[in-house]
């Protein structure tokens, strides 16, 4: 069995740091339907990387501890490691978001190389998973999955289902919106409507971080970025009055990550909605030579439609 300190060593190579907040993602919406996602600065994620390895380093000196203590110190590192975005998670922009070929020709290639280079590494490590684990190469219930997931983690999010929530969300977004719910004032009351889809959802990354050491060592996070176009309607109301300025469809395209993890011994979870992410760009691409690893997985609740 691998001990905890090889599993945590393991997870600091795939991990780059915790996500801070979580948001509809509608940069050409006309108007915001739930969050602003933030994003970290360089020196923050180079702070933290710094402070990480440190971490790691101090584990790998301390005393291996007893047996009866592993398999406990394992699956507490494994739930923090599933509310943590894979590093690498590149979202491609639409073409005529990247650099342009003709005026910025050597921005364009690096973005590409770059975009080429990281979906090789996610195929490779979804062949690992197939291999070691007999996983499906494709996983033909992503989309389906991501979709059901969406419209109903709103729908109950809406009418303050916690309930709901805690099966259809990860750990730090599950207790963020519980928390907005605890606070909603009693005479608030929200509904959110589905209209449909503007276009076929798409996969834009998937991808398996191996904890384990080799063949037979089951622990392990798979994590997947769906885009999801849809109009949606929310409708807030105020002692039963709609409020003026909501219940108008917006048309919102979301980057929704959805995240599994495998035990040793116990079989794969469901999907789970972890966050969103943000479409990878060039600066961050210019100071890494890879895209952030940056995302959204908590409620920042400013500027949002739901707090008018």
């Amino acid at each position: 069995m691998t001990s905890p300190f090889a599993a945590a060593a393991a997870a600091g190579r795939i991990i780059s740091h915790r996500p801070t907040t979580i948001g509809i993602l509608s940069r050409r919406s006309p108007c915001r339907l739930l969050l602003r996602p933030q994003t970290r600065s360089i020196t923050d994620m180079e702070r933290q990387t710094r402070q990480m390895n440190r971490s790691m380093a101090r584990m790998d000196k301390l005393e291996a501890p007893q047996p009866s203590m592993r398999t406990g110190q394992t699956n507490a590192m494994l739930e923090e490691v599933a509310e943590l975005l894979l590093p690498s998670t590149f979202v491609t922009p639409p073409f005529f978001r990247r650099p342009s070929i003709f005026t910025e020709t050597r921005d364009r290639i690096k973005f590409e190389w770059v975009r080429l280079k990281i979906k090789a590494q996610d195929l490779v490590s979804r062949y690992l998973a197939r291999l070691w684990h007999s996983d499906p190469f494709i996983r033909k219930d992503l989309i389906p999955s991501a979709e059901a997931l969406h419209r109903n983690m709103y729908t109950a999010y809406a009418r303050g289902d916690i309930d709901s929530l805690s099966r259809i969300c990860g750990r730090d977004l599950y207790h963020t919106f519980r928390n907005r719910i605890v606070s909603r004032p009693s005479n608030v009351q929200f509904s959110w409507k589905f209209s449909g889809y503007n276009s076929r959802s798409r996969v834009m990354s998937h991808k398996v971080g191996m904890l384990g050491q080799g063949k037979g060592d089951e622990n392990s996070i798979r994590q997947a970025v769906v885009r999801i176009d849809s109009t949606q309607t929310l409708i807030k109301g105020v002692d039963g009055k709609v409020v003026k300025g909501t219940g108008e469809p917006t048309r919102t395209v979301e980057y929704i990550v959805l995240s599994k993890r495998r035990r040793g011994g116990v079989p794969e979870s469901p999907w789970v909605v972890w966050g969103t992410v943000t479409e990878s760009g060039m600066d961050e691409i210019r100071a890494h030579g890879i895209p952030p690893q940056q995302g959204d997985s908590t409620v920042s609740g400013s500027g949002g439609r739901w707090n008018r």
